[in-house]
């Protein structure tokens, strides 16, 4: 997302990525505040939501870890907001399946969980901030049957 041609936000969600992600997220003076991948936590990628879900590690990238499938990014809006600010924001869907429905015919069926992410970016130059707000809404999928969100069993 640029603003006055300086790059301001870096959305990641390519096919053959583990989860989508904001990458890149910078202040108005230029300087990207994230870290992609740093050397000894390759898994950990900008700012992400990932957890476990009935046992599922979306979390980290190694055994067989679950996949969130990037379906679909609509609803890109642009406006000023009741303060004057600029925003700017996008919706995007995304399916949570386990490993072995990463290639399911139809994903929306074999998803534990259907995600609607909308991330909006706020400038304020007065202030010189940037702001990045992330919701996310969570549908659980029948055939998912009762499902438990956690993080890792130490």
């Amino acid at each position: 997302m640029p603003f006055k041609g300086r790059k301001l936000l870096v959305y990641a969600f390519a096919t053959n990525q583990f989860k989508p992600y904001v990458r890149e997220l910078y202040t108005l003076r230029g300087e990207n505040v994230l870290r992609d991948a740093p050397p000894d936590h390759l898994h950990h990628h900008g700012l992400m939501y990932a957890v476990y879900v009935n046992g599922v590690n979306f979390w980290e990238e190694k055994g067989t870890p679950g996949f969130e499938k990037h379906v679909e990014l609509s609803l890109h809006t642009a406006r000023i907001d009741a303060d004057g600010l600029p925003v700017v924001s996008f919706t995007e869907i995304i399916h949570w399946l386990a490993p072995t429905n990463r290639t399911a015919p139809d994903t929306r069926v074999a998803a534990l969980l259907l995600e609607q992410r909308t991330l909006t970016v706020t400038v304020d130059e007065k202030n010189q901030e940037v702001a990045l707000r992330w919701d996310s809404e969570f549908q659980v999928r029948p055939s998912a049957g009762k499902v438990t969100i956690h993080g890792p069993k130490l």
